[in-house]
């Protein structure tokens, strides 16, 4: 890569870390290189992996474009990359060696929490970034290097089933992995409520408190169960106080901020108060589709962009209730031994209605003709003006494809066409379709508008 070259990628990366996420960045896009740049006709990024290849294909490519300010953009995979990604690999695994003080002997540090319970996925490089998670995510990274400095509590809210979960066990990992010395509790707030219980009938209360207030990092989800426990909230509260006075990390979650918080302690919503609290939101729609995407992908599940879409809108922004629709879509496609499609995504959607009953040539016409700028009547006329032409073919096309509709009901819908005439049109646009790449990705992207408005 040449200087202007590295600069200029450099630049763009940066950029790129606003629209993908930092996250996403350092995994797909860091270890890549920009070796051909001619704006604003395309580029070429030389990636290490196949894995690289396709999530910078499939969902990152438009972000590429965008940045770079180019139409096209090419990914090449290089052998070379793969070598230096690897020994950057190996050495981030040499960081964790240090060097003993009275001499050049190196020793592995060894992690403090040989039973820290945490679900090996919920790492930052599996959560998704979007506007509704951002700040949290940032938030969370900050802590990672010099936990109890900065944001101290870190108190993270938001409605059930949106990454809360995710988001701490991911920073309790990535503390681990950078200061494996810390020792780490990650429990729930029911958890630490049962402890106790047990503690005052078998009476180790000391103990309980020993192994609490021992520790150098503290994550404990669903803070709100403690409403209703009273004894549970005082020593909640003195071990708090204990654990913020030595500048121990404290991590908490709760379905909503802490002064709404009903039936809890006033003393303890102000010490949630002092720290930095984050709201993880709802993902809006692309955020939903990104998701969905990103968790196939990881999971190794073929999964169409509009069928993503189609999930995405029906399933509603619930996190986890997206992903229960990808894995019994996933399950439904290994037992039928067939591909995941619209079909079966329809059928697997609580109350099923078949794709072709949900989609109507008057609901693909607005989408088509709003996309070329032209009004349906005059798609009804006889004139033979090439756009109005190809647009009627288009929508032809996909109603045939998409809707129940026969030839002749088709050729009624734009002034009585005979279904000679429709079935020509068909056989005209399969053709291009068949010898035109590109626009068999333009008809696809199309389908795809159509699929996302129903």
């Amino acid at each position: 890569m040449n200087k202007e070259l590295k600069i200029t990628w450099k630049k763009a990366l940066y950029e790129l870390e606003r629209l993908m996420g930092v996250d996403n960045v350092d995994a797909w896009a860091r270890n890549t290189e920009l070796v051909a740049y001619a704006p604003p006709a395309r580029a070429t990024i030389e990636v290490p992996t196949r894995m690289h290849f396709e999530r910078l294909r499939d969902l990152f490519h438009d972000d590429i474009e965008q940045v770079l300010g180019v139409k096209h953009i090419e990914f090449e995979i290089v052998e070379k990359l793969a070598e230096d990604l690897l020994e950057h690999i190996s050495q981030e695994g040499n960081a964790a060696l240090v060097e003993e003080r009275n001499g050049k002997v190196s020793k592995i540090v060894k992690s403090a929490n040989n039973v820290l319970r945490l679900n090996k996925s919920y790492i930052f490089n599996n959560y998704v970034v979007g506007g509704f998670n951002r700040f949290a995510q940032m938030a969370g990274r900050g802590i990672v290097q010099e936990p109890g400095k900065d944001f101290n509590p870190f108190f993270i809210h938001g409605e059930s089933g949106l990454g809360k979960t995710h988001l701490m066990q991911a920073i309790a990992h990535a503390i681990n992995e950078v200061r494996p010395e810390l020792k780490i509790v990650y429990l729930t707030c029911e958890e630490f409520q049962n402890h106790f219980v047990s503690a005052i009938r078998e009476g180790n209360v000391q103990a309980f408190r020993d192994r609490y207030r021992d520790v150098d990092v503290f994550v404990i989800d669903d803070i709100h169960h403690l409403v209703g426990k009273e004894k549970t909230q005082q020593e909640f509260f003195h071990t708090f106080n204990a654990l913020y006075q030595e500048n121990k990390q404290i991590i908490l979650s709760c379905d909503c901020k802490p002064s709404e918080i009903e039936g809890l302690h006033s003393r303890l919503i102000s010490r949630f108060n002092w720290g930095l609290s984050a709201e993880i939101k709802a993902p809006d729609f692309d955020d939903s589709v990104s998701i969905l995407l990103n968790k196939a992908h990881l999971r190794g599940i073929q999964l169409d962009t509009g069928i993503a879409q189609f999930i995405a809108k029906r399933a509603g922004s619930n996190i986890r209730e997206l992903e229960g629709c990808l894995t019994s879509l996933h399950a439904r496609s290994r037992l039928e031994m067939r591909p995941i499609s619209l079909e079966m995504a329809a059928e697997n959607m609580p109350g099923f209605t078949p794709i072709k009953k949900m989609c109507t040539i008057g609901a693909i016409s607005q989408v088509i003709c709003e996309y070329h700028d032209i009004e349906l009547d005059a798609l009804k006329t006889k004139s033979r003006q090439s756009t109005r032409v190809e647009v009627r073919n288009i929508i032809i096309y996909l109603a045939r494809k998409l809707t129940n509709m026969s030839l002749k009901e088709i050729g009624g819908f734009f002034g009585g066409r005979d279904h000679s005439t429709i079935k020509h049109s068909l056989s005209k646009l399969d053709r291009r379709i068949m010898v035109d790449d590109q626009y068999a990705d333009f008809i696809q992207t199309l389908e795809q508008k159509v699929l996302k408005s129903i």
